[in-house]
């Protein structure tokens, strides 16, 4: 385990992500509103596989139910 997670991080370190190992707080607008973007194709394409219309979901109530 601890040398896949080696294996890994040399992968997928710091520089790996667009933000360049910068923390949060430095992040450039630009750089928020593309992994904005990202998160919202990632969770949507993965909802639509599951058969949930990802425009129609009522976000506040999930939020409330769960």
């Amino acid at each position: 385990m601890k040398k896949s997670w080696h294996k890994m991080r040399g992968q997928f370190g710091p520089n790996h992500g667009g933000h360049h190992g910068k923390p949060a707080h430095e992040w450039t607008e630009e750089e928020i509103a593309n992994k904005t973007m990202w998160w919202k194709n990632m969770v949507g394409g993965f909802m639509n596989k599951m058969g949930v219309d990802s425009e129609k979901f009522d976000w506040k109530e999930a939020k409330q139910q769960w």
